[in-house]
């Protein structure tokens, strides 16, 4: 029998599921380095990481009567966190601003993006994508 695979990701504001979300994007980097030494064996010698770097965006529908999300209006002494979540995946993205907010409309649709960053992002499944691989 075949898997089934999520087709859906869904965001939370601050605990609420926001209505409208289009497209999702979330973006992890650790800054990963080489750290190239002179070896025998012409490899380098290991990894360096850097700052992490949480970010990402996501595209929302604009409801006719009403205006969408604005997390730039949110009270400054207030934080904001978002849930991703993504079938058996959950993370929850800590202390977010936005960091660009843009318009789109077209005949028959209108958008509202947000670009985000954050400080950190904590995966809520505790499992490790790598969980289900083994060797033989």
């Amino acid at each position: 029998m075949g898997k089934i695979y999520a087709d859906r990701a869904f965001i939370e504001i601050n605990g609420t599921e926001l209505a409208g979300a289009e497209n999702v994007d979330l973006n992890v980097n650790e800054n990963l380095t080489r750290v190239d030494t002179m070896t025998r064996t012409k490899r380098a010698a290991g990894y360096r990481k850097g700052n992490l770097v949480v970010n990402g965006s996501f595209t929302l529908a604009v409801e006719s009567d009403r205006p969408q999300v604005n997390l730039a209006l949110k009270d400054p002494s207030l934080t904001a966190n978002l849930a991703f979540i993504m079938g058996g995946e959950r993370f929850s993205v800590i202390d977010v601003e936005q960091a660009e907010m843009s318009h789109s409309g077209t005949v028959g649709n209108a958008t509202k993006t947000i670009r985000f960053e954050a400080l950190d992002i904590v995966d809520e499944t505790g499992r490790s994508r790598a969980s289900e691989f083994g060797l033989s």
